[in-house]
Parts: C-alpha cells; structure tokens; sequence
C-alpha cells in the first residue's frame, strides 16, 4: 500500500463524528465503515461519542416510535447530508 493509500484510510475526529451521526440515519459505504472503524481504534473520543450518540438514538426511538419524518423532510434532509459530504472532500 503507498503511503497516498494510508492517508485515505486515516479520517479526522470531524468526518468521524459525520460518519458516525450519519450512520443513525442512513446506511455509509463500506469504505466509509472501514475508515470510521480505524479511526474508532485509535480515537478513544470518538469511541465515547459513537457509544453515546448510539444510547440517544436507541431511547428517542423508545420515547417516540411513532416520531417519523414526511417524505418531503427527509428529501431535504438528505439534501443537506449531500451538500456536507460534498464539503468535506
């Protein structure tokens, strides 16, 4: 593996946390998972975040099961995750 290799396997604190708030609500890629799985090794912080933000997840959805986004918000909501992502490369 080249060196240019490593470095697209080693993300920052910041698209961890993106990954990892996007994971709650939509599917990553594959190579996303891996990247956030390396940093997640070595990034003790982001571990904390992840375990944390999976625990709120799990009690909104027990608090409001019946909670759920119109057709409409998730098309903007998933048009602001592609504007971001398109920021972050």
């Amino acid at each position: 593996m080249s060196q240019g290799s490593h470095r697209k396997l080693f993300i920052t604190c910041q698209e961890a946390t993106y990954l990892i708030s996007k994971d709650e609500v939509w599917a990553t890629g594959l190579l996303d998972k891996l990247k956030l799985a390396v940093h997640l090794m070595i990034c003790e912080f982001c571990r904390r975040f992840s375990k944390q933000t999976k625990i709120i997840e799990r009690q909104a959805r027990h608090l409001t099961p019946e909670a759920r986004l119109s057709e409409e918000e998730k098309g903007l909501m998933e048009e602001a995750i592609k504007t971001k992502e398109n920021g972050l490369q």
